[in-house]
């Protein structure tokens, strides 16, 4: 069966009713549990320039493709929209319909999109079960061959997109942090943030990642490292850490976040 996925993200599936300018990375990339679920079918990705050379990395046997006037959108068995745009199809397709407040799973039933906007439940539960799918595989295992990795003990993942600036910390924080930690552990900043792939092989260095809400929190969990994701405006429930744990800044002054933070290492 031929399968297209359309998932640029211009919008974030379950955060956002428009699509913008500005793409998230991260969104993307935990989509990504859909390929290993349809691993049955041939799979074509529509995704934007920014995010393909990070697919193309974790998912080598995936054709992703940025350009969609080169495809042939009728030749396709299935295509799941995970974007909020309309199609210009005469067919049915599943996921985002073309009034953008209707949602199609794949036993042609439809729901009110519309109610599952800034859900409580876990990112892959809440898509999994709009799409009809049963049991699935959520997990998504980047494995890289690399002899750099787990050189340092901790890494502080500090630095956030343009697409919710709002999710940075002061450089303050970070700085009395690593002056708190530095005589028991190695610590390394961030690098890589305008090459993916410099970035993937930073995060693959360290053997814990102090991470704030962004796409450095997703590639860490699936590069099996133990994390220490920091919340502030976003909404922690979405996203299962089973490998480390959540700390909520709301009211907690930079000394009390740091204590907090050498309670759990």
């Amino acid at each position: 069966m031929q399968l297209l996925i359309i998932k640029t993200g211009h919008s974030e599936v379950f955060t956002e009713k428009e699509s913008s300018t500005i793409v998230s990375l991260g969104d993307v990339l935990r989509s990504g549990f859909l390929i290993e679920n349809f691993s049955d079918d041939d799979i074509t990705w529509l995704t934007s320039i920014e995010a393909q050379p990070m697919m193309e990395i974790i998912f080598k046997d995936t054709l992703f493709v940025t350009d969609e006037s080169q495809l042939d959108l009728n030749k396709f068995d299935r295509i799941i929209n995970l974007e909020k745009k309309s199609l210009p199809l005469e067919i049915d397709f599943f996921g985002i319909q073309n009034d953008l407040s209707l949602f199609r799973n794949l036993d042609g039933e439809l729901f009110n999109f519309e109610n599952e906007l800034n859900s409580d439940d876990i990112f892959e539960y809440q898509l999994a079960r709009l799409l009809g799918i049963g049991e699935f595989k959520k997990d998504i295992k980047i494995n890289l061959n690399s002899s750099s990795r787990n050189r340092f003990d901790i890494g502080f993942n500090h630095q956030v997109g343009k697409k919710w600036p709002e999710k940075s910390m002061g450089q303050d924080f970070w700085i009395g942090l690593e002056e708190s930690l530095v005589e028991n552990y190695s610590i390394s900043w961030q690098e890589g943030f305008d090459d993916i792939g410099e970035y993937i092989n930073w995060i693959n260095s360290c053997r814990m990642i102090i991470t704030l809400d962004s796409l450095g929190l997703h590639l860490a969990k699936y590069l099996g490292k133990r994390v220490i994701a920091l919340f502030g405006p976003t909404n922690s429930s979405q996203i299962e850490i089973s490998n480390g744990i959540k700390i909520h800044q709301h009211e907690k002054t930079d000394t009390e976040l740091i204590n907090e933070i050498k309670r759990v290492l």
